[in-house]
């Protein structure tokens, strides 16, 4: 935990690190210390809070220590001595972190007992306001498994027809016509050769926004931030064949993990994988050549990533506060660019999507953008569902009500925001 705060390192990225290191680390206990690491890193700030009120040091050794009291009164004593063991605590020690442990919750920092950071206590008190305590508990639940049938190969009752025929326990996803959710988490391997050019594992908030471009056979989609091809997969099964979908991205080696993934789907040959210049004006020039060619543009903008907290709780707390600037800076850019890609015809449409709960990065930048292009104003999000065919709408927890914002809590999604630009008739 250490590690990742004074890094800014992803968890994944930690644990892999440190379990190389340590070959002697059975399945077992691989399973374990992720586990407790991953609840520590759901409660960090409650859990700092608690032991900065009883002199203790915020150190990965207190942290695990108080987690291990809080569950079960006392650490394990084979944790102690020998070569790979922790330092056993002193009397003091344990009774500072029993009274840690002890401590009632009404007398923390509501930031801290909810386990937000500081930074992003602002903006989601401006979205949740007296609603947050019920919407932080979605960040400390663990993350369904969600699967996308890609319909050009199978409808999505057929997949549920697949998954239970292999002892699955899978059910229907109560938004997305696409969407089957797994009852548990099973590993890939089980999962190889049922979903073989016929599904991906993507949650149902990404599937909601890729069916709000409203993407049909013989359009031109331009994708910028195509990231790990998932929100790609689903604009180019879309097109059923005809069309093309222009991926970009500045990562090199996300496209080309974006791109093999579409290989094994069968739905490369309808994508152009485009690297895009990190400079915005080298970007920008690179652009040219689809300005005004395209009917959807859907930005998947870089964010804060605070919409995927029950995912990668460590995200939380490496993102840097005085970064928000520049991201949102970004994203306006990013969003500003997009309009001058779509075509000029009444039905082009831009999709601005980030997986941030912030009202910073969502509603905000939408205020700029449009405040600079007067042209252009948000559809309704809840009227494009129901012109899609659905029966039933996601309540959106947008500050703007033509916006989606999907919350964990009261979704079941990782935390995406949706906003359909189209211009003024």
């Amino acid at each position: 935990m250490d590690a990742m705060a004074a890094r800014g390192a992803e968890a994944d990225a930690v644990f892999a690190r440190y379990f190389r290191a340590r070959r002697y680390a059975g399945a077992k206990d691989r399973r374990f210390i992720q586990d407790l690491v991953y609840r520590i890193l759901r409660r960090l700030g409650e859990i700092d809070a608690r032991l900065e009120a009883c002199a203790l040091a915020t150190s990965a050794r207190n942290r695990v220590l108080f987690a291990a009291m809080a569950e079960t009164g006392m650490p394990d004593p084979g944790w102690f001595g020998g070569p790979h063991g922790l330092p056993s605590p002193d009397a003091e020690e344990l009774a500072r972190l029993a009274r840690a442990a002890r401590l009632p919750a009404d007398s923390l920092p509501a930031h801290a007992r909810l386990a937000i950071p500081p930074r992003a206590w602002p903006g989601l008190t401006r979205r949740f306001g007296d609603r947050l305590a019920e919407e932080a508990v979605g960040w400390d639940r663990q993350a369904a498994v969600d699967l996308r049938a890609i319909e050009s190969r199978l409808s999505r009752d057929q997949l549920l027809a697949r998954l239970v025929e292999a002892g699955l326990d899978a059910v229907r996803t109560p938004w997305a016509p696409t969407g089957v959710r797994l009852a548990e988490r099973v590993a890939r391997g089980r999962l190889r050769g049922i979903l073989d050019r016929v599904a991906i594992a993507q949650d149902e908030g990404s599937q909601i926004a890729a069916h709000l471009a409203a993407v049909r056979p013989g359009m031109r989609v331009v994708e910028l931030g195509a990231g790990g091809g998932g929100k790609t997969a689903a604009l180019a099964d879309a097109l059923r064949g005809r069309g093309r979908v222009v991926a970009l991205d500045v990562d090199p080696r996300r496209l080309r993990r974006a791109r093999r993934r579409l290989e094994a789907l069968g739905l490369a040959d309808l994508v152009d994988w485009t690297v895009l210049p990190a400079a915005p004006e080298d970007a920008a020039r690179r652009l040219v050549s689809w300005q005004g060619a395209a009917d959807r543009v859907l930005v998947d903008a870089p964010c804060t990533g605070s919409g995927t907290w029950r995912r990668h709780p460590d995200r939380k707390w490496r993102w840097c506060g005085a970064a928000l600037g520049e991201l949102q800076r970004r994203q306006q850019e990013m969003l500003s660019g997009a309009l001058a890609l779509a075509a000029p015809h009444a039905d082009a449409r831009v999709i601005y999507v980030t997986c941030s709960l912030l009202p910073e990065e969502n509603e905000d930048i939408l205020g700029a953008v449009l405040n600079r292009h007067r042209d252009w104003r948000l559809e309704d999000c809840r009227d494009l569902l129901r012109a899609l065919g659905w029966q039933r709408i996601p309540e959106t927890a947008a500050l703007v009500p033509q916006a989606l914002q999907l919350t964990p809590a009261r979704h079941g999604t990782d935390g995406l925001f949706v906003a359909v630009l189209a211009r003024k008739l």
